[in-house]
């Protein structure tokens, strides 16, 4: 679970697994217990990107990530098809329905808070709302539980119901 995850943290720590030729052992790490009968390799760890058009959204680009065996889901996504918002900035989304702001760290800021303790301290607490806001927001909207129960009714694995869009999930209705 995690806010953006798609779009930034995913494509960013395969990024730099590949960098550091730290792949193969990245990819067996993150699919470890999950998919026995095949071998992760960091080939097998997809990102991708996907541009759409609708007259209600707009245009929406979504971010997929696929690793063999595990799920991940992307708040963000959701509430860029189920919720308008001005913003869909993780800050201003809490502070709309949690009532609970998050102080915003820009990147530029971060070397210099890892430098003294107080800054350990701002980073830790940034840390920490960053991933806390998302498993709120998922809790209260009850968005996870939503998709479960519509794979379970739909009868299609949760990669292919995040993957694909309505029609999937209307035919595998109308063949069942």
């Amino acid at each position: 679970l995690a806010y953006n995850g798609h779009a930034f943290d995913w494509p960013f720590l395969l990024d730099r697994a590949t960098h550091l030729e730290f792949g193969g052992r990245f990819a067996e790490l993150v699919s470890r217990g999950r998919h026995a009968e095949s071998t992760a390799t960091i080939d097998r760890l997809v990102c991708r990107s996907t541009t759409f058009h609708t007259k209600a959204a707009g245009k929406i680009t979504r971010h997929l990530v696929l690793i063999p065996g595990r799920i991940h889901f992307d708040i963000l996504s959701w509430f860029q098809t189920e919720k308008k918002e001005n913003s869909y900035k993780l800050g201003t989304v809490a502070d709309a329905h949690l009532k609970l702001t998050k102080e915003d760290m820009p990147y530029s800021d971060i070397p210099a808070a890892q430098a003294t303790p107080q800054g350990r301290k701002r980073l830790v607490e940034y840390c920490v709302w960053d991933s806390v806001l998302p498993f709120l927001l998922c809790s209260l909207h009850k968005s996870l539980l939503r998709y479960i129960k519509l794979s379970w009714v739909c009868t299609l694995d949760m990669p292919v119901f995040f993957e694909k869009g309505q029609q999937i999930r209307f035919l595998s209705l109308l063949l069942r």
